[in-house]
């Protein structure tokens, strides 16, 4: 059952903007063993913080640009996979394995569902 009186979802919104990373990893494997039977909705710049969701919506001038598994929408290129970039080679490819390594162990068997809007 779901933590916190056995709510069904957990919205953050920017729950780790102002802590450090080891503070933030710590955050988030504590959300993954504790509410891992919720639905858990997280809003966040920080890139770190989300590669391994089940999906991210990525908004651009207000509007969906971009839809799926942080390691699909890498493979696709486009808005994230840009953002990503633009975090230099050596955390780029940090932030892949984390994505891809989470797609390969909980989403291996799911269909490819992309969706792009340009």
């Amino acid at each position: 059952m779901c933590a916190v009186q056995n709510a069904r979802m957990l919205m953050m919104d920017e729950a780790t903007a102002s802590v450090d990373m080891e503070t933030d990893e710590f955050l988030q494997q504590m959300v993954k063993t504790q509410f891992k039977e919720c639905t858990v909705l997280t809003i966040a710049h920080r890139l770190n913080t989300i590669m391994e969701s089940d999906d991210v919506l990525v908004l651009a001038a207000g509007k969906v640009a971009e839809y799926d598994h942080p390691s699909l929408l890498l493979e696709a290129g486009g808005t994230f996979a840009d953002l990503v970039g633009q975090t230099g080679k050596k955390n780029s490819d940090f932030l892949k394995s984390k994505a891809d390594k989470h797609f390969e162990t909980h989403h291996a068997n799911r269909v490819t569902r992309s969706k792009t809007t340009k």
